[in-house]
């Protein structure tokens, strides 16, 4: 289903107008705008140059600060040579608030390390450096916020309106199933048009590794992530066709990316003896990369790890990275994947066989470097997080690579699969979609994955634009309109919820 063709995508359309719309009215930029470019401002160009002349590299744009939306936390930067972690990053649309409302004499933004603002003029003496986005966005239609828009971590809970009127709960299952999947297709397709664009300006595969790099950072680590995928030159250099035995191969490059992430300064005698022949292995190979890949290194306090399962923390993602990249050419692999599958059952049973990655003695029972040794041997990367995969990275790229070549048979065989993917593991996320737009937690409808992404993509597209009492959402509207369509379709009669 082309997305111009979507009833959910018109009223997406009309939401994103009237917001637009609604920010004009207020001022030329807010701070949830001047937020979501910033936090994209390491996909358009994570070097930057502040108005006093300071050279940055944004390692880590910032985490939301729950109380106050001018800040933001545990920003990662690189400031003329110096590394600064745990930065406070302060958000100023207009220019002046440093001074004007004495955030100078203020201890809540006494970490402030950077001001960010839009047009602003430069500030008096005395203030942290500033960086003016506007001198570095000729985007002005809101085209490179949409694209940064879909690589901001998930929503908080704590952004959300809280007066929703659930207005999904008077729609049928039929219609709540096909108002979710066409919202689920309508990130697909923007998805899609994204990555495509990026492929007329790159080769394919490095799209794919850029975009996989991130999908394993999940919620909070896609910038480390992103960063090191824009290093991938200098971390494969010298690995292909090396005579070295394949362990040596896969200690080196996993030494290189555990290296860059931060992972190995520490001392061997620190981790638990179990673990110490491993890292010292590590250590031998990082020693002799170190110099090299020094542009390509983090510190350690990138990584956030509060509440996040063992099985996803970014050490283990790393060492299940350093596997593919000693493997066969990703994008020939994924494309020849999808080619030999027939039904969604059968693709995801390949799928695990192809990103399952090979023998490892170490991370088949460890978590992390410093974790003691598991009872049972675990897979690298689980079935669950190998279905998320599918959806958020590797359908969207297939989309984009037959779009490109105007496969339309292909394109409809993806978007097949797509729609039939089985549905994903539960999480909070998930319950509190189905409890504000459904007014319960109504769920037996759910059949497919993309029910499941629809729901959040609406709070994604709706909730997140509208205001405290839900009074400038559309998606009410929207709502009633499917109703309509189903009692049209059932031939006028009245339907009961």
């Amino acid at each position: 289903m082309p997305i111009h063709e979507s009833f959910y995508n018109r009223w997406r359309e009309s939401a994103m107008d009237s917001a637009q719309f609604r920010e004009q009215l207020i001022g030329r930029m807010t701070p949830e705008r001047l937020r979501i470019l910033w936090q994209g401002q390491p996909l358009k160009n994570p070097s930057i140059t502040t108005l006093e002349g300071n050279q940055i590299t944004i390692l880590h744009p910032g985490f939301n600060h729950p109380d106050q939306n001018q800040l933001l936390r545990r920003a990662v930067l690189r400031m003329d040579g110096e590394t600064l972690s745990g930065a406070d990053i302060m958000l100023d649309p207009e220019g002046g608030c440093w001074h004007g409302q004495r955030r100078d004499l203020d201890s809540a933004y006494a970490k402030v390390k950077l001001l960010v603002t839009w047009e602003g003029k430069p500030y008096a003496p005395g203030h942290p450096p500033c960086f003016r986005m506007a001198d570095h966005y000729l985007d002005r239609d809101g085209t490179t916020l949409q694209e940064n828009s879909l690589w901001i971590p998930p929503l908080e809970p704590s952004v959300l309106p809280k007066a929703c009127r659930a207005p999904m709960q008077t729609l049928l299952e039929q219609g709540l199933r096909q108002l979710s999947r066409e919202a689920s297709l309508s990130r697909l397709w923007r998805l899609t048009a994204i990555l495509e664009d990026r492929m007329d300006r790159a080769e394919g595969q490095s799209t794919l590794w850029h975009h996989l790099f991130c999908s394993m950072g999940y919620r909070h680590n896609q910038w480390p992530m992103y960063h090191l995928s824009q290093h991938l030159e200098a971390l494969t250099q010298g690995m292909q066709g090396k005579k070295d035995p394949a362990h040596d191969q896969l200690l080196a490059m996993q030494a290189r990316l555990l290296g860059c992430g931060g992972f190995l300064e520490e001392p061997v005698e620190s981790f638990p003896t179990t673990n110490q022949d491993y890292l010292a292995r590590l250590q031998k190979f990082w020693q002799v990369d170190k110099a090299k890949l020094h542009e390509a290194s983090m510190p350690a306090a990138i990584w956030y790890n509060q509440g996040i399962r063992p099985s996803n923390h970014p050490q283990r993602r790393l060492a299940t990275l350093a596997h593919w990249l000693l493997g066969p050419s990703l994008d020939q692999a994924v494309v020849g994947w999808f080619e030999g599958t027939q039904d969604a059952d059968q693709a995801r049973r390949t799928l695990h066989q192809l990103l399952s990655g090979g023998i490892d003695p170490f991370w088949e029972i460890h978590w992390t470097l410093h974790g003691r040794p598991l009872k049972n041997a675990k897979a690298l990367i689980g079935r669950m997080r190998i279905n998320e995969l599918a959806l958020s990275t590797l359908l969207p790229w297939l989309m984009a690579h037959y779009s490109r070549q105007e496969d339309l048979s292909a394109q409809q065989k993806v978007e097949d699969l797509y729609l039939q993917w089985p549905s994903f593991e539960d999480h909070a996320l998930l319950e509190q979609a189905r409890r504000r737009l459904l007014g319960s937690d109504h769920h037996h409808w759910i059949q497919t994955a993309t029910d499941q992404i629809g729901l959040i993509q609406i709070l994604q597209d709706f909730c997140s634009k509208s205001d405290h009492d839900c009074d400038q959402c559309l998606f009410q509207a929207c709502s009633q309109m499917a109703r309509l369509k189903q009692i049209w379709s059932s031939g006028g009669t009245s339907l009961s919820g």
